[in-house]
């Protein structure tokens, strides 16, 4: 489940941000649940569930703002990131930080918070495990994997820490699996995480030196147009 935490003194704008949102999970297949708060104090005196990311206002009635709200959460485990939406544009430079995404003007606009929640929900799926199957050893943070290929309806998952992996599952399921992470589909049997990536051409990908497994993987004809574009995105974000 991923919480998605609303801050936000007016109900208007929290009722809209979270229609934002929903336009964004319409479609994917991901357990999400939303956390209203009122007033900064609010945020601070709440514990009940890690929030994913907060969706948080800079000025409101309360006598501290968001962007010292945010200094205030930098150590905080409860809250993973933040994107600022607020009509003080003012702000903006002030409200860099390491768990910052981004800001959005008020009214929030859909092409201006969609990017910031695919950055956020890729920086908390590399965080946190996904499971391959119901066993403790089927519990892989996606940060780990270097790559994935499939021989039939077995998977290889091949990470940093603990060499490979083999799981009964098709390369779909494990599409499905690592939905929303770095980890993306470039032919119909390889999966890769996308820095791991030292270069892309049209046939094959060039890993990093210090992968030894292997150093090239290969590219699916009717994913290379996929692969470039998700790549290119992928180095304009990080």
């Amino acid at each position: 489940m991923i919480y998605i935490g609303i801050c936000d003194d007016e109900t208007i704008h929290q009722i809209k941000n979270r229609d934002c949102c929903e336009q964004f999970f319409s479609g994917k297949n991901i357990d999400h649940s939303y956390i209203f708060f009122h007033s900064i104090f609010d945020v601070l005196s709440y514990s009940s569930h890690h929030i994913s990311v907060l969706l948080l206002d800079i000025e409101m009635n309360d006598s501290i703002n968001g962007v010292q709200l945010m200094h205030r959460l930098q150590h905080s485990r409860f809250v993973g990131s933040i994107i600022f939406i607020s009509s003080h544009t003012n702000y903006v430079y002030d409200s860099f930080s390491p768990k910052t995404i981004g800001f959005c003007p008020k009214p929030v606009k859909i092409e201006r918070l969609f990017p910031l929640l695919e950055s956020s929900l890729r920086s908390h799926c590399s965080n946190h495990p996904v499971s391959f199957n119901s066993a403790p050893e089927g519990k892989i943070y996606p940060g780990d994997i270097i790559y994935i290929y499939s021989t039939g309806h077995y998977i290889n998952v091949v990470t940093y820490s603990s060499g490979n992996h083999l799981f009964v599952m098709d390369i779909k399921g494990a599409e499905n699996v690592l939905q929303n992470t770095n980890i993306i589909r470039i032919h119909k049997s390889y999966m890769v995480n996308m820095s791991c990536i030292k270069s892309v051409n049209s046939t094959d990908i060039t890993l990093l030196e210090s992968i030894i497994e292997i150093r090239h993987l290969p590219v699916g004809r009717s994913y290379r147009n996929q692969v470039k574009a998700l790549y290119t995105e992928y180095l304009l974000k990080y």
